[in-house]
C-alpha cells in the first residue's frame, strides 16, 4: 500500500529508484573528491545549505551539480529509502530521477507570499503525508529562486506531519543552490523587498549547516586549465568584483566569447544550417539564445521558426473572462490580445521539428512546467511531442489543448485561454534558463539586464568561453550584483 501511494504522488518513483541504482554504480567511482567534502557530516543537523562554483556543470558528462544529488539519492535508494527529490523550477526538475517541483510536492498555496503564518495544503493521514513521514532525505534544488516563506512553510508542514519540533521535522534536507545566481522574484519590488525574500534573510537560517563544493571535477578529472581561468573569471563576475566601465553596473564582455555584429550573424552561429541540423534532436537541444525580455525571446523565436522547411501549423485559442458579468467591459477582441509570460498565445504557430517548451505541469515527473520537447506531429486537437531533455529524453506524448489562466494579477479580471500549453524554445529568458547546461550559447544582450544574478547565470550555461557568442549594444552589458546577499 504504501509503495502504491509513493508511486501515485511522486510519478513512480520506483522506477527513479532504479535509475538512481544505476546513477550509484556509474558515479561512485568518479566523485570522491567532493564526497570527502562533506562525509558523515551531512547527519549533524538536519537542514544544509550546499553551494558550488561555476565549473561543477555538466561538460562531457564528467560532473554537474544535479550529479552530486543523484548519487546522495542513489545511496539512499541502495539502504532501501525514501528520497524525495525536488527543485523550485519544473526544467531542473526534469533533470532530477523521479523529480517534482516544490510547489507540487508540498502543495503550496499561490497567495502564500502574503501570509503570516505560511504552511503547506498537506493534511494528516494522506498518502503524500505518510510519504513524506516515512522519507529519509529531502533534497530541494535551485533553492535561491524561492521565496523564504515557502521554505518556512516546508518547515512547519514537516514539523506537523512528522510530530516533531526540530527543523523541518528532524528531516534530513540538503537546500542547493548559489546566491549569485538569480533571486526569488517579487513582482514591482524593491532591492530591499528582494533582499528580504530570499533564503538566506529566513529565521531557519541561522539554523541550516552550511557547504561549499570547491573542487572543479572539469579540472581535476581532464586537467582543463582553460576551464579553470574561465570559472574564475565567472566567479569575480557573480561577486560583483569585475571592473566596471562608464557606470557602476555596466562591465566590458569583450573578453566573454565571441562578439556578434548583428542579430543574423547570431542566428547562424548558434543554429547553423537548421534547414537540414534541426532534424538532429541532440544537435537542437544542446544550444539556445538566451535574453533578459521575453519581447526579444519572440522576435528570435519567430524568426527562426521561418528558417524551418516543414509546414506552419496555426491555433487559435479560444479566450473568455471568468465572470460572465465582465464579459461586456472586457471584449473577446482585446483578451485576443493579451501577452503574458508563461500564458500560449492567442496565435500559435507550430512546425513540425520545431523546438517547443512546456508551459504547465500536465503528468509529473515526465511532463512538467519547463520541459523542452520536439514537435513530432501536429494534429486538430492535439500535439505529439517527444521529450528531448532531462531522464525522460525520447519518451512520447500527445498534448491537448487545456484551460489557462495567468498566475499574474495584474489585470483587474480574470480570464481563461484555452489553448496548447507550449511555446517556441530556439531562445528563452535567461531566468528559464537557470538550472540548464547548454553546449552552445548565444546571448541576445541589446536590452538590459535588470535583475541580480543574471548575466552570471547566463554566461555560466555553458562550460567552455569559446561556445558563447554575444549581441551587445557598444559592448557592454549591465551587471547587477547585490553583495548583500553574498
Amino acid at each position: 500500500m504504501l509503495h502504491a501511494s509513493i508511486s501515485r504522488q511522486f510519478g513512480g518513483r520506483r522506477g527513479a529508484r532504479l535509475a538512481s541504482c544505476e546513477t550509484w554504480r556509474r558515479t561512485s567511482r568518479l566523485n570522491p573528491l567532493n564526497l570527502r567534502q562533506l562525509g558523515p557530516q551531512l547527519t549533524l543537523r538536519p537542514c544544509h545549505w550546499l553551494s558550488g562554483r561555476p565549473g561543477m556543470e555538466l561538460q562531457k558528462g564528467l560532473w554537474q551539480d544535479i550529479f552530486f544529488i543523484e548519487t546522495i539519492l542513489a545511496s539512499q535508494c541502495a539502504k532501501g529509502s525514501i528520497a524525495n527529490a525536488t527543485a523550485s523550477t519544473g526544467l531542473a526538475a526534469t533533470l532530477l530521477p523521479g523529480g517534482r517541483t516544490v510547489h507540487s510536492t508540498f502543495k503550496v498555496l499561490r497567495n502564500i507570499i502574503n501570509s503570516e503564518t505560511p504552511s503547506c495544503s498537506i493534511k494528516k493521514g494522506t498518502a503524500l503525508s505518510r510519504v513524506l513521514q516515512d522519507a529519509s532525505v529531502l533534497i530541494v534544488d535551485e533553492a535561491t529562486l524561492l521565496h523564504r516563506k515557502v521554505i518556512e512553510a516546508i518547515d512547519t508542514t514537516l514539523k506537523d506531519i512528522r510530530s516533531y519540533s526540530e527543523v523541518m521535522g528532524g528531516l534530513l534536507t540538503l537546500l542547493c543552490g548559489d546566491f549569485r545566481q538569480i533571486l526569488p522574484v517579487v513582482r514591482q519590488g524593491t532591492r530591499a523587498n528582494i533582499v528580504d525574500a530570499c533564503l538566506n534573510s529566513s529565521s531557519l537560517w541561522k539554523l541550516v549547516q552550511q557547504y561549499r563544493l570547491t573542487t572543479n571535477m572539469r579540472v581535476a578529472l581532464q586537467a582543463d586549465e582553460r576551464a579553470e581561468m574561465f570559472t574564475n573569471k565567472l566567479l569575480r563576475l557573480g561577486n560583483g568584483e569585475t571592473d566596471t566601465v562608464q557606470s557602476p553596473d555596466y562591465v566590458s564582455l569583450l573578453n566573454f566569447g565571441t562578439p556578434a555584429e548583428n542579430i543574423d550573424i547570431l542566428l547562424d552561429r548558434i543554429y547553423p544550417q537548421i534547414d537540414s541540423n534541426y532534424e538532429n534532436h541532440t544537435w537542437l537541444m544542446q544550444r539556445a539564445i538566451l535574453a533578459p525580455h521575453n519581447d526579444s525571446v519572440s522576435q528570435i523565436n519567430k524568426l527562426l521558426a521561418e528558417k524551418l522547411p516543414t509546414q506552419t501549423h496555426t491555433y487559435t485559442a479560444i479566450n473568455s473572462v471568468v465572470d460572465e458579468e465582465q464579459a461586456v467591459q472586457f471584449p473577446v477582441e482585446f483578451l485576443n490580445s493579451i501577452e503574458v509570460p508563461g500564458l500560449s498565445p492567442h496565435v500559435l504557430d507550430l512546425k513540425c521539428g520545431m523546438p517547443v517548451m512546456l508551459l504547465r505541469s500536465i503528468k509529473p515527473p515526465e511532463l512538467m512546467n519547463g520541459t523542452r520537447c520536439i514537435i513530432h506531429n501536429c494534429n486538430r486537437h492535439f500535439v505529439e511531442v517527444v521529450i528531448a531533455a532531462g531522464i525522460y529524453s525520447g519518451h512520447h506524448h500527445s498534448i491537448p489543448r487545456i484551460p489557462l489562466r495567468p498566475s499574474d494579477t495584474m489585470f483587474p479580471f480574470q480570464f481563461e485561454r484555452k489553448q496548447f500549453p507550449l511555446r517556441p524554445c530556439f531562445a528563452m529568458t535567461i531566468n528559464k534558463a537557470q538550472g540548464q547546461t547548454l553546449k552552445v550559447i548565444g546571448l541576445d544582450l541589446r536590452q538590459p539586464i535588470f535583475a541580480h544574478g543574471m548575466l552570471y547565470v547566463a554566461l555560466s550555461r555553458t562550460g567552455k568561453e569559446d561556445s558563447i557568442t554575444t549581441l551587445l549594444s557598444q559592448g557592454l552589458a549591465r551587471n547587477v550584483v547585490y553583495t548583500e546577499v553574498l
